[in-house]
């Protein structure tokens, strides 16, 4: 079975797609979901589109994409980015018993059951229950009160590697390690080796660090009115969701992980691009729904990587991104790596979900983009005019040039050579006036229509993937 990889090709988008966008957010705020939302547009590794909604009470208008706004557990993705930044440099390991970087987490896994690791937690696999009111309320906690409630025994709620469930637990006690394996606080390596080096001047834990910028504030729902709600201070659950940071910022971390994905990538970010990647996939499946978008019948099936949330479905292939909610925000990131594009968006009010509203943005900006279509390997296009000859005229001896070993094993010469002319039989002399233009599956497959004075077919090619790629598999099939 071919599975088309496709990359859509680098171009502008359409504007009407961002008045679209313009339109969402502004809905997003009249419909009371928050008093304000910043958002933006990535592609192309730029900020490409940016807007305001909405305002805050006692502000003079809409925020901006430099506003200051509680990112809440996109947070998450700075955290597991600080861990495989360790991994990479061999301070830690993955797979190692969490207890060996946080010696308080000693008695958490279960008798008879598998040790908790870092890579349990870091793909929501640790077995504690999904806890997000209370772990939100969490953050200020100290070190000590910490370490006090690891060694007094947490729940599970399932036995560890088995299930996903959100926990916050899990990446606070993530942040525990980073800290224990590197002698500083979290927040201080993830500010010195991650935000710092990418210029994120906007991105940090505490709003004691912003004065001076547009911070927003926070609010939540108080009858018909917006009651602001007090930031807390950074502690150890700062890295579930501790981060402030601005739609400006986020386009340059969004663009490292799309850049991830593209031949000789952003060389200059502190994480490779081989872990950047490694965070985008697919390490636990949550679910997998069907849906109809657009009008037609689609598959989706959603999962957790590293720190990021990976979606696969029929219509887009691969979305990434994650949430964040937290008492006063809500936010959402989303990217398709493979087109670039990305929207950001970021409101002020508890819990408010702009997820779905993020997704309607990008189901718009891609429905303005040409259908994907993969790189082709330079080779295909010979292979092609090959094949072309070999059916309008056989040749052994073009047949030894282009054929992959496997092809004579898989179907005797004799037998092939008697199938491919009887189709070039049954379809007559090729007009070459008719010639379709061939469909790239992959970088290595495609496909091309051959029109006879007789008929026609559909001639399907794959090279092998030697150094000199050559044909290793050939079908015709009569339309």
């Amino acid at each position: 079975m071919r599975t088309a990889v496709c990359e859509y090709p680098a171009m502008a988008l359409d504007p009407a797609g961002f008045a679209a966008v313009d339109r969402l957010a502004a809905e997003f705020v009249e419909q009371g979901r928050a008093p304000s939302m910043a958002y933006g547009v990535v592609a192309g590794g730029r900020l490409v589109h940016r807007g305001g909604a909405g305002r805050s009470p006692g502000r003079a208008g809409p925020p901006s994409a430099t506003s200051v706004f509680r990112i809440a557990s996109m947070t998450k993705s700075a955290t597991a980015a600080a861990v495989l930044l360790l991994r990479d440099e061999g301070a830690l390991r993955l797979d190692e018993p969490v207890a060996t970087y946080v010696p308080a987490a000693a008695g958490l896994s279960p008798a008879g059951g598998p040790e908790l690791t870092l890579r349990l937690l870091l793909t929501m696999s640790g077995g504690f229950p999904s806890d997000d009111p209370w772990a939100d309320r969490q953050e200020s906690l100290t070190p000590d009160a910490f370490e006090q409630f690891l060694r007094s025994g947490p729940r599970m709620s399932a036995t560890p590697g088995t299930a996903f469930q959100y926990s916050n637990l899990g990446f606070a006690i993530i942040g525990r390690a980073v800290g224990e394996v590197t002698g500083m606080p979290y927040r201080q390596f993830v500010t010195e080796r991650l935000l710092r080096p990418l210029g994120l001047d906007s991105t940090r834990f505490a709003a004691a660090d912003l004065v001076g910028r547009d911070l927003q504030p926070g609010y939540r729902r108080a009858g018909d009115d917006w009651a602001e709600v007090p930031y807390d201070t950074p502690g150890e659950f700062s890295a579930i969701g501790g981060l402030f940071s601005t739609v400006e910022d986020l386009a340059v971390w969004v663009r490292g992980f799309v850049d991830a994905h593209a031949p000789g990538g952003d060389d200059a970010h502190p994480l490779s691009a081989a872990s950047r990647r490694e965070m985008q996939q697919l390490q636990r499946l949550v679910a997998v729904a069907p849906l109809v978008a657009a009008g037609a019948p689609q598959a989706l099936a959603r999962g957790y990587g590293m720190g990021l949330v990976v979606e696969h479905g029929s219509r887009w292939g691969a979305i990434v991104g994650h949430s964040g909610g937290y008492p006063g925000f809500g936010s959402n990131m989303r990217w398709h790596p493979a087109s670039g594009v990305g929207v950001i968006m970021l409101a002020n009010s508890t819990y408010a979900g702009p997820a779905a509203v993020t997704a309607a943005a990008m189901d718009v900006l891609l429905d303005g983009l040409p259908a994907p279509e993969p790189t082709p390997w330079p080779e295909l296009a010979a292979m092609r005019a090959a094949v072309e000859s070999l059916i309008e005229s056989w040749d052994d001896a073009l047949a030894d040039a282009i054929f992959a070993a496997n092809m004579d094993l898989d179907v005797p010469r004799d037998e092939r050579r008697a199938i491919v002319q009887a189709a070039a039989a049954r379809i007559g002399p090729l007009d070459r006036a008719r010639s379709a233009p061939s469909r790239v599956v992959t970088a290595a497959a495609l496909d091309f229509d051959l029109h006879g004075r007789d008929g026609s077919a559909r001639i399907e090619i794959d090279l092998s993937p030697e150094p000199a790629p050559r044909l290793q598999s050939l079908d015709i099939v009569e339309l």
